[in-house]
């Protein structure tokens, strides 16, 4: 049965790659423009949203809290995709942001995870499969035990899949705190994950650093 992918976009463009993309994977793309997108949303829910903007402007943070919100009470992932960042930063209300040019596979891959898992209590990426509800995590069919601000870390990591979240992001989220001077307690609940997930914990496959950024979750890239 193949999906349904709403793809909004700036007036006049037209991401010919991207629907080729979608089409080759077997899924239903309809294009619309940005000043429908709420109410298109609203009247004929899809089973993903994706906003492909060129550029990221003052208005774009504003735009993503309203279509987050409707796609959240919907149970519809939203998909942000564009080709520059903003002196803000990426929007955090988005499931996740990417930032091209980038390989058509990788795009691919964060639309199926975002797909797979929509309105699901259960988050998976490549061998990672995590239950929302009681608190499982299995890595390689094999369970593992982590302690509850582990397990918030892997949550946030990887309902934001393929992107890049900075120290201060991950400290509020995790900690509830804007502190940032000192992120040692962070790096070491990572280094704590890394023993209980990966399968090489020294060559990292899903929990990666990006140096004077954060880390990401990289869910299976490597093996598509």
């Amino acid at each position: 049965m193949s999906t349904n992918v709403l793809v909004m976009q700036e007036v006049g463009a037209r991401d010919q790659d991207l629907l080729e993309l979608l089409q080759t994977e077997g899924h239903q793309a309809h294009t619309i423009g940005l000043q429908e997108a709420v109410g298109r949303l609203r009247v004929i829910p899809p089973d993903l949203a994706i906003l492909s903007l060129r550029h990221l402007g003052p208005n774009t943070h504003s735009l993503c809290q309203k279509l987050a919100r409707r796609t959240k009470g919907l149970i519809v992932p939203l998909l942000l995709l564009t080709e520059t960042c903003y002196e803000q930063g990426l929007p955090r209300e988005c499931d996740a942001c990417l930032v091209r040019p980038l390989p058509l596979w990788q795009v691919a891959a964060v639309i199926n995870i975002l797909l797979q898992n929509r309105g699901a209590q259960i988050l998976a990426g490549g061998g990672v499969r995590l239950r929302v509800d009681s608190h499982e995590v299995y890595s390689c069919d094999t369970g593992c035990h982590l302690s509850p601000r582990e397990f918030r870390l892997l949550e946030t990591l990887m309902r934001h899949p393929g992107e890049v979240l900075t120290r201060r992001f991950l400290m509020r989220e995790v900690w509830d705190t804007d502190f940032v001077q000192d992120t040692r307690t962070l790096d070491v609940h990572m280094h704590w994950l890394r023993r209980k997930i990966e399968p090489d914990p020294s060559r990292p496959t899903y929990l990666r650093t990006v140096r004077g950024v954060g880390y990401h979750f990289v869910p299976g890239w490597s093996e598509l």
